[in-house]
């Protein structure tokens, strides 16, 4: 992940965790490694009909915890949309 990008993401996650650390959920740690934005996250497209695989993706931005190895995921476009105003 460029080093742009995770500032942004950094950003974004203090002002959503209201100025605290992202912290994770398994050991408590507030160290994370980061990647992204990687191969999009594929999803169903649902309809009337039978379910359409890979009608759409999702940039999505990886946290890894540096302690325990617990990942999540955030889709990236909306965290640069809200940086970008």
């Amino acid at each position: 992940m460029k080093p742009e990008d995770y500032a942004v993401l950094t950003k974004h996650l203090r002002a959503k965790m209201g100025g605290r650390n992202f912290l994770c959920p398994v050991c408590g740690s507030s160290s994370w490694g980061a990647d992204g934005p990687v191969a999009s996250l594929k999803y169903a497209e649902l309809s009337a009909g039978p379910a359409q695989v890979g009608g759409g993706a999702i940039p999505i931005v990886l946290l890894v915890c540096q302690t325990c190895s617990y990942t999540c995921q955030f889709a990236w476009l909306p965290i640069q949309a809200a940086h970008n105003g």
